[in-house]
């Protein structure tokens, strides 16, 4: 359970948990693609990273990043702010709360490892240096921003799709140009991944996993050279997809 709190204006709420226990003793190092990678050495770590759900109006999250000089944006989220803090946003954000924002917008500009893409019309990334992880979301007028587990960006993200029964058949190919103008008009989500090694040099999955929802239920695509294979969208199968999206760029 949580609970929801306001920073004294709409511009800003924050969802504070309730306290909770945590089964194991840390983050799972391995092989394993969607285990969290291993921090590059000598890092230096955020003093202050978000401890609960915040949802940031434009204006609150331009002037958080004015203030803290945070320039760089992912991709998926940036927009140009004016050359001035709104000084009235910041007042009520309250320093403390604000350092978080900030921590966690870095985080999500320059990732380790990343999950990013969209879920009907909300853009996100879901993020991870090895020691920490945000979610990170908008729809174009305010922004999401939610610290989650190292090892929990395939369900987190997987989480943001509607819930929805999956299509009913077997795994069928079609010739790529097909399927492509129905993959556009009735998709529901779409994921790819990326990784920076120790260079901070990205490398982007090679195709993105497409989430269709249709009167017959929900379809995965993936492409595979000429070919998109359509697979009905079991949350099981999903993640099996997702996983191998990471697994590229591993």
């Amino acid at each position: 359970m949580s609970a929801w709190c306001c920073c004294t204006c709409c511009s800003v709420w924050v969802c504070r948990p309730w306290p909770h226990t945590s089964s194991g003793s840390g983050p799972r190092r391995g092989s394993n693609p969607t285990s969290p990678p291993r921090p590059p050495s000598g890092a230096r770590y955020p003093s202050a990273m978000l401890r609960a759900r915040v949802v940031l109006s434009e204006r609150a999250w331009d002037a958080v990043r004015l203030r803290y000089g945070v320039a760089e944006q992912h991709t998926m989220l940036s927009r140009v702010a004016g050359p001035d803090p709104d000084e009235d946003e910041l007042d009520r954000i309250g320093p403390a709360l604000a350092r978080e924002i900030a921590e966690a917008i870095t985080l999500v500009a320059r990732p380790v490892v990343e999950l990013h893409g969209h879920v009907g019309d909300k853009v996100f990334v879901a993020a991870t240096n090895g020691h920490q992880a945000v979610l990170a979301a908008t729809d174009g007028s305010r922004y999401e921003l939610t610290p989650i587990a190292t090892d929990k960006l395939i369900p987190s993200t997987i989480d943001l799709l509607p819930a929805r029964p999956a299509g009913q058949g077997e795994v069928r190919r079609f010739p790529l140009e097909a399927l492509e103008p129905l993959s556009r008009d009735i998709r529901a989500g779409r994921f790819s991944a990326a990784r920076r090694d120790h260079l901070g040099r990205r490398r982007q999955s090679r195709c993105p996993v497409t989430v269709a929802d249709a009167e017959s239920g929900r379809w995965l695509l993936t492409h595979r050279e000429s070919w998109t294979v359509v697979t009905p969208g079991t949350r099981q199968q999903l993640r099996a997809l997702m996983t191998e999206l990471l697994r590229q760029v591993h």
